[in-house]
């Protein structure tokens, strides 16, 4: 059925998309996440302290929204954190703000950075781009889905300090 189910030491910076139902850090055995009940999960990824899940052909995002990586339109900055190193900007899985004319099948997560990839092949990505790892042509962050320009529709997309993407007709494209 596509059920989102999540362990592990993960719930003390929000990354298990449980929000403040589970109070506790660690979730000993899988949990259903209660907010994606009634989805279907096409895809999920998980990044340094952040998560991201391709549901009902919509993104949703939950942990540390450090670099923009949550794609909340917020952007919260390395210093603030350690400041408040439990600062959250999402504990429960929210919506991505993405157009609801693209259907969402695909999710990868990066250190700092996430991105989906359509049904119709295109790439979305947003974060820290400290490396270029959004293929956007520049190294500026991004706290919302901006459209990476492809030559051809991708069926899928890996991140990280870089960005690997393979298109519907099996190439390979990298960058960051």
């Amino acid at each position: 059925t596509g059920e989102l189910v999540t362990w592990g030491m993960l719930n003390r910076l929000g990354l298990s998309g449980h929000g403040h139902s589970i109070t506790d850090t660690y979730i000993s055995s899988p949990s259903s996440v209660h907010c994606m009940h009634g989805k279907t999960v096409q895809s999920v990824a998980l990044g340094e302290s952040h998560m991201v899940v391709a549901a009902n052909y919509r993104v949703y995002t939950c942990g540390r929204s450090r670099a923009g990586r949550l794609g909340t339109g917020s952007i919260v900055s390395a210093r603030e954190l350690s400041d408040n190193p439990l600062r959250l900007e999402a504990s429960e899985l929210a919506p991505v703000d993405l157009d609801m004319a693209y259907n969402v099948f695909h999710v990868a997560a990066g250190f700092d950075s996430s991105g989906c990839v359509t049904t119709a092949g295109i790439i979305f990505t947003w974060g820290a781009n400290t490396k270029g790892e959004c293929g956007l042509g520049d190294r500026e962050q991004r706290s919302s889905p901006t459209r990476v320009s492809m030559p051809v529709p991708a069926a899928s997309l890996s991140m990280d300090m870089h960005t690997f993407a393979v298109t519907r007709d099996g190439c390979l494209f990298s960058w960051g």
